[in-house]
């Protein structure tokens, strides 16, 4: 707190943390994205991994490198970490060159610097929606970009000494797509956020409802979801509504709205908008079931989430909500919008079905935690 009023320009844009010894190495983590107002998946994880990096080892040495100076410090455990912010720009991660320097870097997307190589990299590879034709944005631009990004990634993964693929369907991705090689690739699964342990702050909710948390994108399918939930209230005799929780924009909400008034169903569905952890937490206890069929998704927090807060999942039967859900959740064909609003019926029917779920749920969640995550990670880069 004391260092907020102080310009994080001192000392050629470095802010230095006091306390960190001579350690065996040091690591240097990018915490890209940082510091968004309402911060999504991605910004998520990227921060949770690292934090179970420094709760595991206090031995090496961090070096915490952000892209602009913060409005908020991370919150970080322990002492042995120290940030530097690198600037802004198009090529910022090539001022690493010109930074402190660290034995091993952890890259949390597949972008490496393009004139400067690490003395050791390990890539933490999550999806590649731009790779799948029924997700992607058409248009010649959005061509071009998606080219470029191709290139982009598979240079960084060439580049890399390790990859982690934090599912084994990033894993097919990465060697079917990018040709990494398999000895390359390590999966790590990751752990989440215990949302229900954060005290909770009231939302005005519905009595019944089913639940989508997320950004209203295509590769979350939330258009499929409206149209399964509709199929589902023409049976409905329990007034149910459908809520979803999660930033709105664009074009893909505007159709989801438009779709819902040609249908009558503007009064049957709630947006949110983006929720804090507390908000999230009294949302999860409240619903019937979380509904998450992603068209892309390499691993899906929201069904380790809900869960963990004991409702029950319908998500999809690919990519990594197929792995994470497992016998513990309603494994659905994402495309078949018969089948999400059969599986929607169901639930909704029958309590012996969704108390089976909630206990396998549990047990499931169990399975997935950052600090064996952050173990595995550091197990990895010590064979570095």
């Amino acid at each position: 707190e004391f260092l907020r009023p102080v310009s994080f320009y001192f000392f050629a844009n470095r802010v230095w943390y006091l306390g960190v010894g001579s350690n065996k190495m040091k690591i240097g983590i990018i915490l890209n994205p940082y510091g968004e107002v309402s911060p999504g998946g991605l910004a998520r994880t990227i921060l949770e991994w690292s934090r179970g990096m420094l709760q595991i080892d206090q031995e090496n040495q961090y070096i915490v490198f952000l892209k602009s100076s913060p409005k908020i410090l991370p919150d970080l455990p322990g002492n042995n970490w120290r940030m530097e912010v690198l600037g802004s720009g198009i090529f910022w991660l090539n001022r690493l060159r010109g930074a402190s320097l660290a034995d091993v870097y952890i890259f949390q997307t597949p972008v490496l610097p393009l004139f400067f190589k690490p003395k050791k990299s390990v890539i933490i590879a999550q999806d590649f929606p731009y790779l799948y034709p029924r997700v992607r944005r058409p248009g010649i631009r959005a061509r071009l970009r998606n080219l470029i990004v191709y290139f982009y990634h598979a240079f960084s993964l060439k580049k890399a000494d390790a990859v982690i693929a934090v599912s084994d369907s990033t894993k097919d991705d990465l060697i079917k797509n990018f040709k990494v090689p398999e000895n390359k690739i390590t999966v790590i699964h990751m752990g989440f956020k215990k949302i229900c342990d954060t005290p909770e702050v009231l939302v005005a909710l519905p009595s019944n409802f089913f639940l989508f948390t997320g950004v209203v994108k295509e590769r979350k399918n939330v258009l499929n979801i409206a149209k399964a939930f509709g199929k589902f209230k023409k049976g409905d005799t329990n007034g149910y509504k459908l809520v979803l929780a999660g930033k709105t924009e664009g074009e893909y909400f505007m159709a989801v709205k438009k779709y819902l008034e040609e249908k009558n169903l503007s009064k049957e569905v709630i947006f949110l908008g983006f929720l804090n952890d507390g908000q999230l937490a009294h949302v999860y206890k409240r619903a019937t079931a979380l509904l998450f069929p992603s068209l892309v998704e390499s691993f899906g927090f929201p069904v380790l989430e809900a869960m963990d807060c004991g409702i029950p999942v319908i998500t999809s039967n690919i990519f990594g909500p197929k792995e994470l859900g497992g016998d513990a959740a309603i494994l659905v064909d994402p495309y078949n919008v018969d089948e999400m609003a059969r599986a929607i019926q169901k639930l909704a029917a029958d309590p012996a079905l969704r108390d089976d779920l909630i206990k396998k749920g549990f047990l499931r969640a169990k399975k997935f935690d950052w600090k064996d995550t952050a173990q595995k990670t550091l197990k990895l880069i010590y064979s570095l």
